[in-house]
């Protein structure tokens, strides 16, 4: 691989807006055949190729051959890398689903990028009447002076006035064909615009990630709207890729369409650099990374992080409501390769918050089942078990969950039987019932909300304290049993589950105090959960029980509370939680301190606003992308970009560098010496 075309999903991704991975960025590059596979008869070693393939941001790329394409003589390689993924949208989306046709006009948004720049001379090949929009003044003038298009045909992007300035034009009719990028209010109008009986074909991802709506209207006037992600392989296959491929190639060769100009490059050891240019959106043409920079780039090998992956062949039961912390659970176990999913609960999955994770599960091929009933019914729990399902329970997740804010002296017998339900006699149940089958399950994660024991300390909720005691110890309990099991105290979920839901109206946000806890949202939410699995995992690999994931957290992970711990805190007097008060003479506590006092004077962008939030300084000083790999490379620490603009304040931030620094930090000098 010798040059890598870049886009805009790869800072999309490296900012979290959508989801993708990080480690895999690029989709398209030019390079040299250096070997072949068995039965590959259509290139030859040594041959010029361009090839569409996740993960081209390397200097070595395996792929299929059909997403490869010899190139031609007159072609460079820096020509070659503009091609693959930008003609291979516009043509699938015009061609394909469009079915633009001559004379048939079509709406190109975001017109001077590499898609737009592709459709443009599509759509001129086929002799459409071709509208575009654009964001500045010097892309208007590049459009009308490369491809004669009248500024009268060119629109802005940054605003609604185009929907009436084209309506004006063709006389109320609209647009035979829109590709749209453009999101929110500018998508809807640009919908709306379709003539009827015509076409949409959507090619951005951020609303339909979002589950934006989309207006009715046009589908009364026969109108379709079509999606297109071209990283979608269970759709987007091999097979079609070649096909499109040897299409635009084919244009290329009788010159009917010619590669993107103009071409932007930088070098691999600038990269930061050409995905910031890219997020400010200010370029014109295609960008590409090669691999002739001014200096040779120092790749650090970084092992590659640990998923679990479970199996397709078994069943999982999840005991929850899916409207909650366990629709999320439900939907992960669906994307780590589980393929059949039992869900028990009392209220069932007929409401629309569970049946929209039902269809998320469906997929990833994953079929959903109801087991609708009470676990504390010992004969109920039997029957699950018992009953011929197409698959055995090989996995158990118990998340059930009942709350009564009533301390034990005006508690009613059946409240406290309301809450001891669920998580004790439900948790005993499960375990009894599931011991009997020939193949007990494998894993047996329960979760709970670790600040609820807090509140419950605090609250003198005594039945509470008794549920959270006897949880902890069960884990452990299956272990003296030879059984897995793992145990997840969780701290507060701020963007999923009960707290979510009922924190604002229950004021119990206000009750965690925010120097004892540190909220997670639910992308670090799933990744303990993968650690819970991964424990149970390495338990029951056959190499032995001594070699888990983590000594540590062997039974138990708790999560959410604040490290160094506040001395006053009212978790400072539970023994379990003793090494991790902060004191004075505390040499982590004067790491972390010392570290985050001296930060302010360092390089990282010489912020004076300790306290202030990222969000809240300059874009043109702070850019999060920027940051985030000033951090990876000098310091070594993982930090994402939602870290960055998500912290409060810059102390705080300042604090999770610290905590993601690579080995302990001894003490504040060894950490002054490393940041600076």
């Amino acid at each position: 691989m010798l040059l890598t075309g870049g886009d805009a999903s790869d800072v999309a991704t490296v900012m979290g807006i959508i989801p993708g991975n990080e480690y895999m960025l690029g989709c398209e590059c030019s390079g040299i055949v250096r070997r072949l596979g068995p039965g590959v008869t259509k290139f030859e070693v040594g041959d010029r190729v361009a090839v569409m393939c996740a993960g081209s941001y390397t200097n070595r790329l395996i792929t299929h051959a059909d997403r490869a394409n010899v190139i031609q003589d007159w072609m460079s390689f820096e020509e070659a890398a503009t091609i693959p993924l930008v003609f291979i949208t516009a043509s699938y989306s015009m061609f394909h689903l469009g079915k633009i046709k001559g004379g048939q006009s079509v709406l190109i948004h975001s017109a001077a990028r590499g898609v737009g720049l592709a459709a443009i001379q599509l759509a001129t090949y086929k002799k459409a009447d071709i509208f575009v929009t654009v964001g500045t003044e010097e892309k208007r003038k590049f459009l009308s002076d490369t491809f004669n298009i009248p500024t009268s045909r060119i629109y802005s992007s940054r605003d609604g006035r185009f929907y009436k300035e084209i309506m004006a034009v063709t006389a109320g009719r609209g647009i035979d064909l829109v590709l749209n990028s453009l999101t929110g209010e500018l998508l809807d109008l640009s919908w709306r615009l379709v003539a009827d009986g015509d076409t949409m074909v959507e090619i951005g991802k951020r609303d339909i990630i979002e589950r934006n709506t989309l207006t009715m209207e046009p589908f009364g006037r026969n109108c379709s709207f079509h999606a297109v992600d071209m990283s979608h392989t269970k759709t987007i296959t091999h097979t079609l890729i070649g096909h499109l491929l040897a299409e635009v190639f084919d244009l290329l060769t009788q010159r009917l369409i010619l590669p993107i100009q103009p071409i932007t490059q930088y070098g691999f050891e600038e990269v930061s650099d050409a995905l910031a240019h890219m997020r400010r959106g200010i370029h014109i043409g295609k960008l590409v990374i090669t691999r002739s920079g001014k200096r040779d780039v120092r790749v650090p090998i970084r092992r590659a992080p640990v998923v679990p992956t479970l199996r397709p062949d078994v069943a999982y039961l999840i005991v929850g409501r899916l409207k909650g912390l366990c629709g999320s659970l439900a939907t992960h176990v669906a994307r780590c390769g589980a393929r059949h999913i039992i869900v028990c609960s009392r209220g069932g999955i007929g409401d629309e918050p569970s049946a929209r994770i039902v269809r998320d599960c469906l997929s990833y091929d994953c079929k959903v089942s109801e087991a609708k009933g009470d676990i504390a019914n010992v004969d109920f729990v039997k029957e699950i078990f018992e009953l011929p399902h197409p698959k055995h329970i090989a996995g158990i997740v118990q998340g059930a969950m009942v709350l009564k804010d009533t301390p034990f002296e005006t508690m009613s017998a059946q409240d406290y039987k309301t809450v001891i339900n669920p998580k004790v006699t439900g948790t005993w149940n499960l375990h009894e019932a599931s011991i009997s089958p020939k193949h007990p399950p494998s894993i047996f994660s329960r979760c709970s909300q670790v600040c609820q024991e807090y509140m419950a300390i605090r609250d003198r909720l005594i039945t509470q304290q008794l549920v959270i005691t006897f949880l902890d110890a069960f884990a452990s309990y299956r272990h003296t049993q030879n059984l897995c099991a793992h145990s997840i105290d969780l701290g507060v979920i701020h963007d999923v589950g009960y707290v979510a839901e009922q924190g604002a109206a229950r004021g119990l946000e206000e009750k965690f105090e925010k120097d004892q806890w540190t909220p997670l949202n639910e992308r670090e939410l799933l990744r303990v959960f993968d650690i819970s699995l991964l424990q149970q995992q390495r338990q029951g690999c056959g190499i032995g029980r001594n070699v888990p994931l983590s000594q540590l957290s062997v039974a138990q992970l708790v999560t959410g509370i604040n490290i160094p711990l506040d001395p006053f805190s009212d978790l400072a007097s539970d023994p379990r939680f003793g090494h991790i008060v902060g004191t004075g003479t505390s040499t982590r506590t004067g790491s972390y301190q010392h570290t985050s006092n001296d930060v302010d004077d360092t390089a990282l962008l010489e912020l004076r606003a300790l306290h202030s939030s990222p969000g809240t300084v300059p874009k043109q000083v702070l850019s999060a992308v920027e940051l985030r790999g000033w951090l990876r490379t000098r310091l070594g620490a993982e930090v994402s970009a939602l870290d960055i603009t998500n912290a409060p304040s810059l102390a705080t931030l300042a604090e999770k560098v610290m905590e993601r620094l690579p080995g302990a930090v001894e003490n504040g000098e060894d950490a002054k010496r490393k940041i600076s």
